[in-house]
Protein backbone atom coordinates (compact mmCIF):
# COMPACT_ATOMS: atom_id res chain seq x y z
CA UNK A 1 0.00 0.00 0.00
CA UNK A 2 0.95 3.64 -0.49
CA UNK A 3 0.40 6.28 2.18
CA UNK A 4 0.53 10.08 1.86
CA UNK A 5 -1.32 11.40 4.90
CA UNK A 6 -1.34 10.69 8.66
CA UNK A 7 2.06 9.06 8.30
CA UNK A 8 2.81 9.57 11.98
CA UNK A 9 -0.23 7.57 13.05
CA UNK A 10 0.56 4.81 10.56
CA UNK A 11 4.04 4.46 12.05
CA UNK A 12 2.97 4.65 15.69
CA UNK A 13 0.13 2.14 15.25
CA UNK A 14 1.61 -0.46 12.94
CA UNK A 15 2.94 -2.53 15.85
CA UNK A 16 -0.69 -3.35 16.65
CA UNK A 17 -1.10 -5.09 13.30
CA UNK A 18 1.71 -7.61 13.58
CA UNK A 19 3.90 -9.46 16.03
CA UNK A 20 7.01 -7.36 16.61
CA UNK A 21 9.34 -6.36 19.40
CA UNK A 22 11.47 -3.69 17.72
CA UNK A 23 11.19 -0.68 15.40
CA UNK A 24 14.23 0.62 13.52
CA UNK A 25 13.95 4.08 11.98
CA UNK A 26 16.53 5.25 9.45
CA UNK A 27 15.93 8.84 8.41
CA UNK A 28 17.96 11.53 6.71
CA UNK A 29 16.75 14.04 9.27
CA UNK A 30 15.09 13.54 12.65
CA UNK A 31 12.95 15.64 14.97
CA UNK A 32 12.82 15.31 18.78
CA UNK A 33 9.02 15.20 19.06
CA UNK A 34 8.55 12.02 16.98
CA UNK A 35 11.43 10.44 18.88
CA UNK A 36 9.67 11.09 22.19
CA UNK A 37 6.42 9.63 20.84
CA UNK A 38 8.15 6.27 20.39
CA UNK A 39 8.44 5.90 24.15
CA UNK A 40 4.67 5.30 24.24
CA UNK A 41 5.00 2.14 22.16
CA UNK A 42 5.20 -1.28 23.86
CA UNK A 43 8.35 -2.13 21.86
CA UNK A 44 11.90 -0.81 21.82
CA UNK A 45 12.94 1.61 19.09
CA UNK A 46 16.21 2.62 17.45
CA UNK A 47 16.38 5.91 15.56
CA UNK A 48 19.28 6.65 13.22
CA UNK A 49 19.90 10.26 12.18
CA UNK A 50 21.35 9.69 8.73
CA UNK A 51 22.84 12.96 7.54
CA UNK A 52 25.04 13.66 10.57
CA UNK A 53 27.99 12.26 8.63
CA UNK A 54 27.46 14.85 5.90
CA UNK A 55 25.75 17.92 7.36
CA UNK A 56 26.62 17.68 11.03
CA UNK A 57 23.78 18.79 13.32
CA UNK A 58 22.48 22.00 14.82
CA UNK A 59 23.40 22.42 18.45
CA UNK A 60 19.79 22.91 19.57
CA UNK A 61 18.59 19.76 17.80
CA UNK A 62 21.54 17.78 19.12
CA UNK A 63 20.78 18.89 22.69
CA UNK A 64 17.12 17.91 22.31
CA UNK A 65 17.97 14.46 20.93
CA UNK A 66 20.57 13.80 23.63
CA UNK A 67 18.06 14.79 26.31
CA UNK A 68 15.46 12.45 24.82
CA UNK A 69 17.97 9.63 24.57
CA UNK A 70 18.89 10.01 28.23
CA UNK A 71 15.31 10.30 29.49
CA UNK A 72 13.61 7.60 27.41
CA UNK A 73 14.06 3.97 28.42
CA UNK A 74 12.82 2.28 25.23
CA UNK A 75 14.41 4.54 22.61
CA UNK A 76 18.02 4.63 21.41
CA UNK A 77 19.17 7.53 19.19
CA UNK A 78 22.19 6.98 16.96
CA UNK A 79 24.00 9.17 14.41
CA UNK A 80 25.32 7.79 11.14
CA UNK A 81 28.93 8.72 10.45
CA UNK A 82 28.36 8.22 6.71
CA UNK A 83 25.80 10.19 4.67
CA UNK A 84 22.44 8.39 4.68
CA UNK A 85 19.45 10.15 3.13
CA UNK A 86 17.05 7.19 2.99
CA UNK A 87 13.83 6.95 4.98
CA UNK A 88 13.08 3.43 6.22
CA UNK A 89 10.79 2.22 8.99
CA UNK A 90 11.39 -1.44 9.83
CA UNK A 91 9.54 -3.60 12.32
CA UNK A 92 11.35 -6.70 13.54
CA UNK A 93 10.60 -9.70 15.72
CA UNK A 94 13.45 -11.63 17.32
CA UNK A 95 15.83 -9.96 14.90
CA UNK A 96 13.89 -10.75 11.72
CA UNK A 97 12.16 -8.14 9.55
CA UNK A 98 8.39 -8.53 9.71
CA UNK A 99 7.23 -5.32 8.04
CA UNK A 100 8.76 -2.18 6.51
CA UNK A 101 7.80 1.17 5.05
CA UNK A 102 10.09 3.11 2.71
CA UNK A 103 9.63 6.43 0.96
CA UNK A 104 10.39 10.13 1.26
CA UNK A 105 9.13 11.01 4.75
CA UNK A 106 11.74 12.07 7.28
CA UNK A 107 11.14 11.15 10.91
CA UNK A 108 10.23 14.73 11.81
CA UNK A 109 6.99 16.51 12.63
CA UNK A 110 6.97 18.25 9.26
CA UNK A 111 7.83 15.10 7.37
CA UNK A 112 5.14 12.99 9.02
CA UNK A 113 2.20 15.37 9.45
CA UNK A 114 2.02 17.51 6.28
CA UNK A 115 -0.59 15.86 4.01
CA UNK A 116 0.50 14.96 0.47
CA UNK A 117 4.02 16.31 0.97
CA UNK A 118 5.70 12.92 1.53
CA UNK A 119 4.91 9.29 0.88
CA UNK A 120 5.61 5.92 2.44
CA UNK A 121 4.96 2.55 0.86
CA UNK A 122 5.00 -1.04 2.07
CA UNK A 123 8.18 -2.89 1.21
CA UNK A 124 7.58 -6.29 -0.35
CA UNK A 125 8.62 -9.48 1.39
CA UNK A 126 11.38 -10.14 -1.13
CA UNK A 127 13.14 -6.95 0.02
CA UNK A 128 13.22 -7.91 3.72
CA UNK A 129 16.62 -9.62 3.54
CA UNK A 130 18.30 -6.76 1.61
CA UNK A 131 16.74 -4.30 4.05
CA UNK A 132 18.13 -6.24 6.97
CA UNK A 133 21.59 -6.19 5.39
CA UNK A 134 21.22 -2.46 4.78
CA UNK A 135 20.36 -1.91 8.44
CA UNK A 136 23.39 -3.87 9.57
CA UNK A 137 25.73 -1.94 7.25
CA UNK A 138 24.48 1.39 8.55
CA UNK A 139 24.51 0.27 12.19
CA UNK A 140 28.21 -0.51 11.81
CA UNK A 141 28.76 3.15 10.93
CA UNK A 142 26.81 4.74 13.78
CA UNK A 143 27.68 6.30 17.11
CA UNK A 144 25.52 7.12 20.09
CA UNK A 145 24.16 10.66 19.96
CA UNK A 146 25.69 11.28 23.39
CA UNK A 147 29.15 10.58 21.95
CA UNK A 148 28.78 12.87 18.96
CA UNK A 149 30.49 16.21 18.45
CA UNK A 150 28.39 19.12 17.25
CA UNK A 151 29.57 20.25 13.82
CA UNK A 152 27.27 22.71 12.09
CA UNK A 153 27.44 23.92 8.48
CA UNK A 154 30.32 21.76 7.30
CA UNK A 155 32.28 23.55 4.58
CA UNK A 156 32.76 21.95 1.18
CA UNK A 157 36.23 21.39 -0.17
CA UNK A 158 37.89 24.44 -1.64
CA UNK A 159 37.68 24.77 -5.40
CA UNK A 160 40.54 26.90 -6.84
CA UNK A 161 38.35 27.98 -9.75
CA UNK A 162 36.03 29.75 -7.34
CA UNK A 163 38.73 32.38 -6.74
CA UNK A 164 38.70 33.42 -10.39
CA UNK A 165 36.49 36.46 -10.97
CA UNK A 166 34.35 35.67 -7.90
CA UNK A 167 30.72 36.78 -7.92
CA UNK A 168 29.20 38.49 -4.92
CA UNK A 169 25.58 37.50 -4.68
CA UNK A 170 22.79 39.92 -3.83
CA UNK A 171 19.27 38.62 -3.39
CA UNK A 172 17.90 41.65 -5.32
CA UNK A 173 20.28 41.42 -8.27
CA UNK A 174 20.52 38.84 -11.03
CA UNK A 175 23.84 39.04 -12.97
CA UNK A 176 24.65 37.00 -16.06
CA UNK A 177 28.19 37.36 -17.46
CA UNK A 178 28.26 36.83 -21.24
CA UNK A 179 31.63 35.17 -21.74
CA UNK A 180 33.22 31.76 -21.33
CA UNK A 181 36.36 30.59 -19.52
CA UNK A 182 39.38 29.26 -21.45
CA UNK A 183 42.31 28.11 -19.27
CA UNK A 184 40.71 29.97 -16.35
CA UNK A 185 40.58 33.25 -18.33
CA UNK A 186 37.37 35.02 -19.49
CA UNK A 187 37.17 34.90 -23.30
CA UNK A 188 34.62 36.32 -25.77
CA UNK A 189 34.40 34.13 -28.93
CA UNK A 190 35.14 36.01 -32.19
CA UNK A 191 32.64 34.41 -34.55
CA UNK A 192 30.18 32.26 -32.68
CA UNK A 193 28.58 31.71 -29.34
CA UNK A 194 28.62 34.61 -26.97
CA UNK A 195 29.79 37.68 -28.86
CA UNK A 196 29.53 40.51 -26.38
CA UNK A 197 31.67 41.12 -23.34
CA UNK A 198 29.19 43.08 -21.29
CA UNK A 199 26.76 41.60 -18.88
CA UNK A 200 23.26 42.61 -17.96
CA UNK A 201 22.03 43.08 -14.45
CA UNK A 202 18.40 43.04 -13.53
CA UNK A 203 17.52 44.68 -10.26
CA UNK A 204 14.25 43.60 -8.76
CA UNK A 205 11.87 46.28 -7.54
CA UNK A 206 11.23 46.46 -3.83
Amino acid sequence: MLFYRNLDQIIYNRNQLLTCDELVVISGYVGPSPVRELEKLPIKSTVIYGMYGCDGIQRSLHSALVAANEELSKVNVLYSTIPVHSKCYIWKYKGEVRSALVGSANFSTNGLTTPFKEILADATVDTFDPLDQYIKLIMEKTISCSEAQVSENKKKKHNPNEDINPVVYDKDVCSMPLFVYDNNQPVVPDKSGINVSAYFSTVSEN
